[in-house]
């Protein structure tokens, strides 16, 4: 299972698999909450997560620009 905030949703999401059964995507704004295992709007939320962990950086990096970003503002 995996999830975060994506750009193009209000809220978070979930992307839950199990073998033997369909995918299924649970999506919240601050209204609502929906979940579907509908192949379309799966594969939809799937390609922004891909799109948004491809542009992640790797943990460290992330910990490590945190971190320097953090100083800088203290210094400000």
């Amino acid at each position: 299972m995996t999830g975060g905030a994506i750009a193009g949703l209000e809220g978070g999401f979930f992307i839950a698999s199990a073998e033997g059964s369909l995918d299924g995507v649970f999506v919240e704004s601050a209204a609502v909450g929906h979940v579907t295992d509908h192949p379309r709007d799966v594969a939809a939320i799937c390609r922004r997560y891909e799109a948004v962990r491809s542009a992640a950086l790797p943990a460290r990096a992330s910990a490590d620009l945190i971190a320097k970003v953090m100083t800088e503002w203290q210094q400000t």
